[in-house]
């Protein structure tokens, strides 16, 4: 599979986990969700350079 079709199947499911966290009652917002070339930070190889990972703060009630 290519990357292009590894990122659009990524999205559609964290699109779902979005939706299935606002359905128990979270609220999220994104954490880090992209890590360009430039970044100093983490791992050289990470799937967030790849646009294959994104991190989430996540909220109950309004409290992190």
């Amino acid at each position: 599979m290519s990357l292009s079709g590894y990122q659009q199947g990524f999205t559609h499911k964290i699109a779902l986990l979005i939706l299935f966290a606002e359905e128990i009652g979270y609220r999220l917002t994104f954490g880090d969700a992209y890590r360009d070339d430039r970044c100093d930070y983490g791992h050289p190889d990470s799937n967030h350079k790849r646009r294959l990972a994104v991190d989430f703060n996540i909220f109950e009630d309004g409290v992190y």
